[in-house]
């Protein structure tokens, strides 16, 4: 995560200066480039395309790819509208069965929201093992009171470092993890049903509602099953369709997500992380789903990659009518997909904002020290990697006031206005924090 990264970045070139190294700094990430490299060789298919200082590469840039790579980047000033510019595109197209989805009646999605998630809480016991007995066991609070709403046919983005309780959310909203309080409340075509008071038969008839795009494209697929037996298996779990309608839903899935169905009989290892990715997602659109949960799935793609799968989740939300939960520690791709954001620290919400105001008005602390961490390509918006020298941004208590988190301080979110919420001691005024 951006924090983190900083912190290693910072290490990396303390070191350099303190005994004297080089750094052979290998990635696809040209903010991580421009702030940390001298001299930059940039490489596709084994050759070298372009090569010179770091002024050369940024203010200078002259062969193609290099223009098209810079394309492909999401940054926080794109405009309204603007589309990232993969290496090549995916040519994406639905057909009659996935169109095919059951409509919404009218009004039902104007009095509740598409899932409602209300004081959510988890907490985990761990146990310490040791020689010949296990030790004592600790708990840990991975999700402190969270509360949200997704609208339908929005995407909602979840952002915060590693370990914040991202994932843990996501986990209790697919029932993957029972929560230990609060509700789950999915709008189910105009009526309410909460999630986490369903028992194990009656949730089989959800998870058709809402899937899951992993964020390993290739742990998450089984290397022993063709492309065809894995789009195909959810719908031989729930029983939709006879084997000749599966066959031609799995191709017509294929087209969807931009990939040629004539592939259909090899094997995961060989596609490349971009198309393995395109596989999972066809696998959860299988369902005809209302609510896809995306957990950090373009991570381990590289920027052209991320581009094409960036472009492909918003080309597929206005066609197929999807609504998105969209976890992520990468702020420049959630500015790029998302419509409101929601940013988590130590298992608690500390901010929401529509993403036009979060980005350019972040009023908490933490959400401040995140933004400042990320790093741009850009020469002229290099980090201070001074900054990141210790945990203060992520421990509440240290938090300044009115934000700081601990039992002699209570929190609560403050309303803003225009959808722009802050936690915040209890006795802080909007006024307060607006100044």
């Amino acid at each position: 995560d951006v924090s983190i990264q900083a912190q290693i970045l910072g290490l990396i070139k303390n070191l350099q200066s303190e005994l004297g190294m080089a750094v052979l700094m290998i990635t696809h990430d040209l903010g991580v480039v421009a702030n940390i490299a001298e001299e930059v060789v940039v490489l596709y298919h084994g050759e070298v395309m372009e090569a010179g200082t770091i002024e050369d590469i940024f203010e200078h840039p002259a062969h193609p790819y290099l223009k098209a790579l810079r394309a492909a980047v999401p940054h926080f000033d794109m405009k309204e509208g603007e589309r990232l510019v993969p290496l090549r595109e995916i040519e994406a197209k639905s057909g009659p069965l996935m169109a095919g989805k059951e409509p919404w009646p009218e009004g039902s999605d104007t009095i509740w929201p598409l899932l409602s998630v209300q004081n959510l809480t988890k907490v985990f016991t761990t146990r310490k093992s040791g020689l010949l007995s296990a030790g004592p066991t600790s708990q840990v609070k991975a999700v402190d009171d969270v509360s949200f709403d997704i609208k339908r046919g929005e995407c909602f983005g979840l952002v915060g470092e590693s370990g914040c309780g991202k994932t843990s959310v996501s986990k209790m909203i697919m029932r993957a993890v029972s929560p230990d309080k609060g509700s789950i409340v999915f709008n189910d075509r105009g009526v309410p049903v909460d999630l986490a008071e369903l028992d194990s038969d009656e949730l089989m008839g959800y998870r058709q509602k809402i899937q899951m795009v992993f964020q390993d494209p290739f742990s998450s697929l089984n290397p022993r099953m063709t492309v065809f037996d894995i789009i195909r298996e959810p719908l031989i779990i729930h029983k939709i369709g006879d084997a000749d309608t599966q066959g031609e839903f799995v191709q017509e899935l294929m087209h969807v997500v931009g990939l040629d169905p004539r592939f259909l009989n090899r094997y995961p290892h060989s596609f490349s992380g971009g198309q393995r990715q395109r596989i999972g997602i066809a696998r959860a659109l299988a369902l005809k789903p209302d609510l896809l949960i995306c957990d950090e799935p373009v991570s381990a793609l590289d920027v052209s990659i991320q581009a094409q799968v960036l472009n492909l989740f918003k080309d597929m939300q206005k066609q197929l009518e999807l609504t998105y939960l969209f976890i992520s520690h990468n702020l420049a791709v959630v500015d790029y997909i998302a419509d409101r954001i929601a940013v988590m620290c130590r298992g608690q919400i500390v901010e929401v904002a529509p993403r036009e105001i979060l980005f350019h008005n972040p009023i908490h602390h933490y959400t401040r020290a995140l933004i400042a961490a990320v790093p741009y390509p850009d020469l002229d918006r290099r980090l201070d990697f001074d900054a990141y020298g210790g945990r203060g941004q992520t421990d509440p208590s240290s938090w300044p006031n009115p934000f700081t988190v601990s039992e002699k301080h209570r929190c609560r979110m403050c309303d803003l206005g225009d959808g722009h919420f802050v936690l915040c001691d209890e006795d802080t005024q909007s006024e307060d924090l607006v100044r």
